[in-house]
This record gives structure tokens, C-alpha cells and sequence, in this order.
């Protein structure tokens, strides 16, 4: 009974050193091709990250473009509105003067 015991181990250790490197690689192998997949998986989501990025900032330079393009148009039209309200006020102060001057 102890022999064939003996004899199983025996044969159970030389069976395992003889898988040992044959296990060894398939499990390097299968560590090199779940890091591969990972680094693939990474990738991608890092593109699909710089497409969304990209995306939001030409978003956003329209808003700010359509924004600047309103204050540049309220800019103008308030320019002009003190442009006339300039206008008006020196053509009262020169008829003032004129009348100022003719009661002297």
C-alpha cells in the first residue's frame, strides 16, 4: 500500500515538473494577452475622451464667439447712441452761447 502511494507521488511530481513549464507559459501568455487587451481597452477609451474633449471646446469657442459678437453689437449701438446724445448736447450748449451772446 506505502509502495503504490510512493509510487503515485512519484509520478504526480514528475508529471508536475514536466507542466510546470508548459503552465507557466500559458499563463504568461495569457497575463501578456490580458494586459495587451487592457492597454487596447485604455486606448480607445483615451481617444473617445479627446474627441469629447475636443468637442466640448469648439462648443464652447462658438458660445463665446456668438457671446463676443452680441457685446461688440451692444458696444456699438450704445457708442452711437452717446455719439448723438454728444451731438445734441453741444449743438444746446452753442445755442445757449449764441443766445448768451446776444443778450450781452
Amino acid at each position: 500500500k506505502d509502495e503504490l502511494l510512493e509510487s503515485t507521488m512519484a509520478e504526480f511530481e514528475q508529471h508536475k515538473e514536466e507542466m510546470a513549464p508548459q503552465l507557466q507559459e500559458q499563463l504568461e501568455s495569457a497575463v501578456e494577452s490580458a494586459v495587451e487587451n487592457e492597454k487596447e481597452d485604455m486606448a480607445r477609451q483615451l481617444s473617445s475622451l479627446q474627441k469629447q474633449l475636443e468637442s466640448a471646446v469648439e462648443h464652447e469657442k462658438e458660445e463665446m464667439a456668438i457671446q463676443l459678437s452680441s457685446l461688440q453689437e451692444e458696444l456699438h449701438e450704445k457708442e452711437e447712441l452717446h455719439q448723438h446724445q454728444l451731438h445734441s448736447l453741444q449743438e444746446e450748449l452753442h445755442t445757449k452761447e449764441e443766445l448768451h451772446q446776444q443778450q450781452l
